[in-house]
C-alpha cells in the first residue's frame, strides 16, 4: 500500500470501518519534531499562563466585570495579526473595535 496517498475504494472502506493501519514510516519522527518544536511548547505554555490568570481573575473579581472582556479578544486577535502575519486590517474591522469596546465599556459601568 502507499502510504503517501489518501485511501481509496475498498481501503477507504476497511479504513471507516476501524481496520488497523501500521504506523506510517517517518510518522514517528513527526511526532518527536512536533512535541519539541519550541514554538509549539512556547504556545503551551502562553496558553497555560493565560487560563492561570484568567482563573485568578474569576477568584477574585465578579464574573458580570470580569466575562465581557473575553470579547476583547477579537479587537486583539486581528491586531496581532497584522502585526505579526502582515494580515490587512479593513476600515470595517476598525468599526467593529469601535462596537466591541463601546459594548465593553458600557456593560462594565456601574451607574
Amino acid at each position: 500500500m502507499d502510504w503517501t496517498k489518501p485511501p481509496t475504494g475498498m481501503t477507504r472502506l476497511w479504513a471507516l470501518n476501524g481496520a488497523q493501519y501500521p504506523i506510517r514510516p517517518g510518522l514517528s519522527n513527526w511526532i518527536v519534531s512536533t512535541i519539541t518544536n519550541p514554538l509549539l511548547i512556547l504556545a503551551l505554555a502562553v496558553y497555560g499562563v493565560a487560563t492561570l490568570l484568567w482563573i485568578f481573575s474569576l477568584r477574585n473579581v465578579p464574573l458580570s466585570l470580569a466575562y465581557p472582556f473575553v470579547a476583547l479578544a477579537f479587537v486583539f486577535v486581528p491586531v496581532m495579526a497584522h502585526f505579526a502575519l502582515s494580515e490587512p486590517l479593513k476600515a470595517k474591522t476598525f468599526y467593529g473595535f469601535i462596537l466591541i469596546l463601546a459594548g465593553v465599556t458600557i456593560s462594565v459601568i456601574e451607574f
